[in-house]
């Protein structure tokens, strides 16, 4: 498996993270123009990447990767509110793990 640094998310401290797989990998190699990504980044590429939970605000912050370790994937980024999964305030999906996050800035 090939060895990358974590992907650093910013959080105030009213956040808590509570599990952290989300590692940096190059917009290049996951973008949609390149049919397969290559083998050794398909192990990084997992359903539970990264998690946070803001207490005082009922909020968690779910990061994952679907379908799980396929290349057709992309990130699932969900902002959940007092444990209520099924409808989730914020949805964003893409390749792109950095222009998800700019999205969702504001929310944390």
């Amino acid at each position: 498996m090939k060895k990358l640094k974590k992907y650093l998310i910013h959080l105030n401290e009213s956040w808590e993270i509570t599990h952290h797989e989300l590692y940096e990998i190059e917009t290049s190699i996951l973008s949609k123009s390149n049919p397969t990504i290559p083998d050794e980044f398909l192990d990084y590429l997992v359903e539970d990447l990264f998690q946070a939970s803001n207490t005082s605000k009922g909020l968690t912050l779910d990061i994952g990767w679907y379908p799980e370790s396929d290349s057709n994937g992309e990130y699932f980024l969900k902002l959940i509110k007092d444990s209520d999964w099924t409808n989730p305030m914020v949805v964003l999906h893409g390749r792109n793990i950095e222009k998800i996050i700019e999205k969702i800035d504001g929310h944390i």
